[in-house]
């Protein structure tokens, strides 16, 4: 690792790791993570099945982990992208306010990639501001958000036995549990709440996401997408309130696919731009190719079907 990275301060410590910056050679940007909980067997594997599954998703919302190694004394370290910008707990801390419009768009994409990682048996199980990451781009107020902690559910139950744990880990099911599901969709709500009420603080918006936060089998919402629809129908003042205490509600095609929408948007916006950008430097100045700086190999993924949301014919305007 000494010989690929250079780590310049902390970032950050969780209950199960302590967090890095990191640069190469090259002046690449790199989260370096080193995991406290070694020789935990069975948990460590279930974590890296998790972050597998959810890397082969490549959602954009995803921060991507780019390597999964140990150190000489069998430590597990993690390697992650590091892009610019501030976690949404930072942001908050600093008095911002979210404008409703800039909140649902960050909300909407928070719920796609989690529904997406449902999907594959994946749940975060801790969702927090912390785990958000803002990219700054510009048709983004509060930023473009990058999610991250997935799989850290088994190192926690790990770290819960005093790293000797007496049980072995669940079988993943496919798609993820209903408890998994509310737990996570809990927790959205509760940055829906942080997000919304400061100047959207009604009765109605306030009942929908006290449904939301409950757990397990009596969770009113099936999916991240279906809390969304609500919180949209919330904040229509014309819409009846009768729709919005039914046990269950049907999401269309369209609300259900609306964050991908916006996600694919995005990504496609920042392809453009940054490759504009890069055109035009190089058109001024065209700079000598660098040596790339050898970086740990990317497992191949599996040849499994990946479980991402598919691009479909667009569905009929109603």
């Amino acid at each position: 690792m000494a010989s690929h990275f250079e780590v310049i301060q902390k970032n950050h410590a969780t209950e199960v790791s302590q967090v890095y910056e990191a640069v190469n050679p090259a002046g690449g940007r790199y989260l370096i993570e080193v995991l406290g909980t070694p020789g935990v067997g069975p948990w460590l594997e279930a974590f890296k099945a998790d972050m597998a599954a959810v890397a082969m998703l490549r959602h954009p919302c995803f921060l991507e982990v780019l390597d999964l190694g140990a150190m000489a004394d069998g430590t597990p370290v993690i390697v992650t992208e590091r892009p610019d910008g501030t976690t949404l707990a930072r942001w908050l801390a600093r008095g911002h306010v979210a404008p409703t419009d800039a909140a649902m768009d960050l909300l909407t994409s928070l719920s796609h990639a989690l529904g997406c990682a449902h999907d594959v048996g994946v749940s975060h199980g801790a969702l927090t501001a912390d785990d958000v990451l803002l990219v700054e781009l510009s048709e983004h107020a509060l930023g473009f958000p990058r999610l991250r902690g997935f799989g850290y559910r088994w190192l926690r139950a790990a770290a819960a036995f005093n790293q000797v744990p007496t049980m072995q880990p669940g079988q993943r099911a496919v798609p993820a549990s209903r408890r998994e599901v509310s737990s996570d969709i809990a927790a959205l709500a509760t940055l829906a709440d942080r997000l919304l009420t400061p100047l959207r603080n009604n009765p109605q918006i306030s009942a929908v996401i006290r449904s939301a936060q409950l757990l397990g089998e009596d969770g009113r919402f099936a999916t991240p997408a279906a809390f969304i629809e609500a919180l949209e129908g919330a904040l229509d003042p014309g819409r009846e309130p009768e729709e919005l205490t039914e046990p269950s509600v049907r999401v269309p095609w369209s609300v259900h696919h609306r964050g991908l929408r916006r996600v694919l948007a995005t990504a496609v916006a920042t392809v453009v731009v940054v490759g504009s950008l890069h055109a035009l430097l190089a058109s001024r100045n065209p700079p000598p190719v660098p040596a790339r700086a050898p970086l740990a190999a990317k497992p191949a993924p599996a040849r499994s079907r990946p479980v991402a949301a598919p691009v479909r014919p667009p569905q009929p305007t109603r």
